[in-house]
């Protein structure tokens, strides 16, 4: 006997295999690509500190503009640096407009090195006028990554995370926070450079390829978009069934029943699909989006004292780049882990990105806020270690009270501040606003 389908069952069915190929896809899509060296008329310099009185002199190996050769000519002399840049200007008359690379996350590298050189650094130069001049480079924003010869044997993609700012640029600029951060929306110079202290002889970089890579889409909010699609779905569905049932008989009753547990169905889904939106796939914590819209629910009534904690696990870029990012991913689960163990269950807590985890408190004071502050900061340095057992990993903790009328980004920024101060004074402490 055939068992035949009605028409909804069989687009609920095809709606939930749609969804769940929409789910399983994104990881598949298609990356966003910019070829860095994709120009025949770009223009590219080559660096080395002979012209200083250094030991080390350069070469191009042809005419590509993409391959030469550093040579530590007199080992008498110090060797300081040898490189070449490469500039991203879409117009060459104007220096001060490169390349937004904002919707990028890595780099995909193929680079062919002959050298007994240990290390080779990749650098960014980005321009911004709150720091930068036109015509001067050395004032843009210098960011770096260096990587183990070994790992340019094949092609090899870094992730912007792993760049950062040079202590040497940060030194001598009093800069505000942000303004200190990795910042890639106005790329004007890429460079590939030898270090310090080369060895005697010959050292040859080919350069084959360079391209920024990137989601087309990002993971959040392909999932709202399908979250989306289903409420749109649901709503138009419900409202044309509805004016259907209106001009129903009695008889009908039993159709009803049916439609209203396939609501309750697309509901269910629906709150799966919001989950995975408003949660870090890493921690299971709540993410940005997910912590802005419990503080938007959260009661902000004058009696009802509101804390914000922020922490931020310390030397968290010495952990990866020692240790690399499994163990960097552990020590955020870890830490995740001890927060959820420590906080109340009226608390809301959120890994707000990298490194950095939020925590609202409701019903708690100034003091009870540093108090329970202080006791998370003290059971992250006892039990939590890095990889080798030896080093112990600790955090510092930024703690404001919500005033009246208050914005989320008005306190969040006096959080950061305090934080701020806490790295200031050493890290591994908690600083409040009473402190500023």
């Amino acid at each position: 006997m055939a068992i035949r389908l009605k028409g909804g069952y069989t687009g609920l069915l095809l709606a939930l295999l749609l969804t769940a190929i929409a789910i399983a896809a994104h990881p598949y899509l298609p990356a966003r690509q910019l070829d860095l060296l994709a120009s025949p008329e770009r223009t590219t310099y080559l660096y080395y500190d002979q012209v200083e009185g250094g030991g080390t002199q350069g070469a191009w190996l042809n005419d590509s503009g993409l391959a030469f050769r550093c040579s530590r000519y007199d080992p008498a002399k110090p060797s300081t640096y040898c490189g070449m840049s490469l500039e991203l200007l879409p117009q060459a008359d104007d220096p001060a407009h490169g390349l937004n690379l904002a919707a990028y996350d890595s780099l995909y590298l193929d680079i062919d090195v002959k050298s007994t050189q240990p290390r080779l650094s990749i650098i960014l130069r980005n321009f911004d006028p709150r720091y930068a001049k036109p015509g001067d480079i050395n004032s843009a924003q210098h960011i770096v990554v260096t990587l183990r010869r070994g790992d340019l044997q094949r092609p090899i993609q870094v992730n912007f995370s792993e760049f950062a700012v040079s202590e040497w640029w940060l030194v001598n600029r009093d800069m505000p926070r942000p303004l200190t951060l990795p910042s890639f929306d106005n790329i004007i110079l890429l460079g590939v450079d030898l270090r310090n202290n080369l060895g005697p002889g010959s050292h040859e970089v080919v350069v084959n390829e360079i391209v920024a890579l990137g989601e087309w889409v990002s993971a959040e909010r392909w999932y709202l978009g399908i979250l989306l699609l289903w409420m749109l779905g649901l709503t138009a569905y419900g409202v044309t069934r509805s004016f259907h049932w209106k001009h129903q008989a009695h008889g009908k009753q039993v159709q009803f029943n049916v439609l209203a547990n396939k609501h309750r169905e697309l509901r269910e889904h629906a709150r799966e699909l919001k989950q995975l939106s408003e949660r870090d796939s890493l921690t299971g914590l709540l993410n940005r989006m997910g912590l802005e819209l419990a503080f938007e629910r959260m009661d902000k009534t004058p009696d009802n004292q509101i804390a914000l904690l922020l922490l931020d696990i310390d030397y968290f870029k010495t952990i990866n780049d020692h240790y690399g990012h499994v163990e960097g991913d552990r020590v955020i689960f870890e830490v995740s882990q001890l927060l959820q163990d420590s906080v109340r269950a009226t608390d809301v807590l959120a890994r707000w990105g990298g490194e950095e985890f939020l925590l609202i408190c409701p019903h708690a004071n100034l003091e009870q806020a540093f108090s329970l502050s202080e006791k998370i900061r003290m059971r992250v340095h006892n039990r939590l270690w890095f990889a080798d057992s030896k080093t112990q990993i600790s955090v510092s903790v930024g703690v404001v009270s919500m005033r009246r009328d208050e914005t989320f980004p008005q306190v969040f920024a006096r959080a950061d501040t305090c934080l701020y101060r806490a790295k200031n004074l050493g890290r591994n402490r908690t600083v409040t606003e009473r402190e500023l």
